[in-house]
């Protein structure tokens, strides 16, 4: 059975779409091509601000003209995520939907859930010709997996209106009323390196199976990082080897808890067997340690490599001892709102090359002040170290509104359509909610979505019966505003 064959079809037609253009972060240009051309079939008005946001524009229903302005909106880029070993290339080839059950899932790749469901489900809504609503756009924003940066762009323009329907939620029967800001930093040290020793054995050491995921939603859940995992293990094994390292890499997004870690080793041949043993025990440790909250991690150790250099020792030394010791996962549970993390930072990616080494960390609070105070801890740690310090890109959190007319509408419309009743929080993730308020403070804003699994990862899955409820909980929500 294909996606297309889902209901309701008008979505799902849109999304089989979405799959089958390439659109990581930085390469939306597709996607914008099709939202371009969706307007121009149906008669749509279509937009275009200075760094590639779009918007859509339908006139309200008859005698709905001076009804409350309402802006759907969803990001147009995704986590390109993919399994070790999976040969597919995000900028050229489809992501491959599949459904598995109960839900639709991707071959090994994000399934593009995040945000691809919030664009075919506004796209749907704009070409739906039964819909009955007041003034209606549909905006779409880029590059919001590395750094929100469409929203810190936007065009003021295109948030000119009264209600903020944000589709990019990931729970069923949530309502999001608030989110965290965050703060996006590069440390850079210097890789002094010698020539490799002759007649040594070189090893590449591979960390992987680990689930990774969402570096907001995720966090909390004890799941590994594999860059600190292998540094762990390395540092253990250096006191009883001649091991000497000549890069490690790891992850590949600061908002994505790294599944893979990748060390590149030399050792003398007479310690290969000994090492090999002791590498296996310490993966166990490890692999006991996380428990059932991660338990696919494998530790591979590959012959297949060269290098001519390594680190110096010291180098090797003082990058192990960053590594175990920087401050990772969870810093502070909100004290207001039962389970919700208020402040995190999350290790995302650690590149090597031949004469520097480049961590990036992303920091999150849904409190600004303690965001700050958390990237000047982590700014002096990696400082102390001997790294330079590069601040790549803030945005705001999104304060709550309990009292927000439009959060009251939504759980009125919920209990009406599913008998329940509809759960509010605030979210531990990036919305560009916060943002927006900035550029246009009037704006009632709300959040909500269908049940999304494991986003960030290629374990990515939408549960199929949620997108339907999402989908009609959406139209009956434009035909009560009012």
């Amino acid at each position: 059975m294909e996606i297309t064959a889902l209901s309701p079809q008008s979505l799902w037609k849109h999304f089989a779409a979405i799959c089958r253009i390439p659109h990581p972060s930085g390469h939306e240009a597709g996607i914008r091509e099709y939202i371009k051309g969706f307007a121009h079939h149906n008669g749509i008005e279509y937009c275009e601000d200075a760094v590639g946001n779009a918007m859509l524009i339908r006139p309200a229903t008859s005698g709905r003209e001076f009804y409350p302005r309402v802006i759907m909106q969803s990001h147009i880029d995704m986590v390109p995520q993919k399994n070790s070993g999976t040969a597919f290339d995000f900028l050229t080839d489809a992501i491959q939907p599949y459904i598995d059950g109960n839900w639709v899932k991707a071959a090994c790749t994000t399934l593009g859930a995040d945000n691809g469901i919030g664009i075919a489900a506004a796209l749907a809504m704009m070409e739906d010709k039964q819909l009955i609503h007041g003034p209606l756009k549909a905006i779409f924003t880029v590059e919001e997996e590395t750094g929100l940066t469409g929203a810190l762009n936007l065009s003021p323009e295109f948030l000119q209106g009264d209600i903020l329907l944000n589709l990019d939620s990931e729970e069923e029967g949530m309502a999001f009323i608030g989110c965290a800001g965050g703060s996006r930093t590069e440390y850079v040290f210097n890789c002094d390196r010698e020539p490799s020793p002759i007649n040594h054995v070189a090893i590449r050491v591979a960390l992987t199976g680990l689930r990774g995921g969402h570096s907001g939603m995720e966090i909390n859940l004890g799941r590994g990082n594999a860059i600190i995992i292998l540094a762990r293990i390395l540092q253990d094994a250096v006191k009883s080897f001649d091991l000497r390292l000549a890069a490690i890499n790891g992850g590949s997004l600061d908002n994505a808890i790294p599944r893979e870690a990748f060390a590149d080793i030399i050792l003398p041949p007479d310690q290969e067997m000994e090492l090999a043993v002791m590498l296996e025990k310490l993966a166990m440790r490890e692999i006991e340690t996380l428990g059932e909250n991660d338990p696919g991690m494998k530790l591979t150790l590959l012959k297949d490599v060269d290098f001519c250099s390594i680190m110096e020792k010291e180098t090797q030394t003082d990058l192990l001892k960053v590594l175990v010791n920087c401050p990772n996962g969870v810093i502070k549970m909100s004290e207001s709102i039962p389970n919700l993390v208020e402040t995190s930072t999350n290790l995302g990616v650690i590149k090597t090359t031949s004469d520097l080494i480049r961590l990036t960390c992303l920091q999150r609070s849904s409190c600004d002040s303690e965001r700050e105070q958390l990237v000047t801890r982590m700014n002096d740690f990696f400082s102390q170290a001997g790294a330079d310090v590069e601040r790549k890109n803030s945005y705001p959190g999104w304060q709550p509104n309990t009292d927000s007319p439009v959060l009251g509408l939504l759980q009125n419309v919920y209990r009406d359509l599913f008998e329940g009743a509809l759960q509010v929080r605030a979210i531990h993730a990036g919305l560009e909610c916060g943002i927006f308020r900035n550029i246009n403070p009037k704006l009632d804003m709300i959040s909500f979505g269908p049940e999304i699994r494991s986003p960030h990862s290629p374990d990515e899955q939408v549960l199929i019966a949620s997108v339907e409820r999402f989908y009609q909980l959406l139209c009956a929500l434009l035909r009560r505003i009012d």
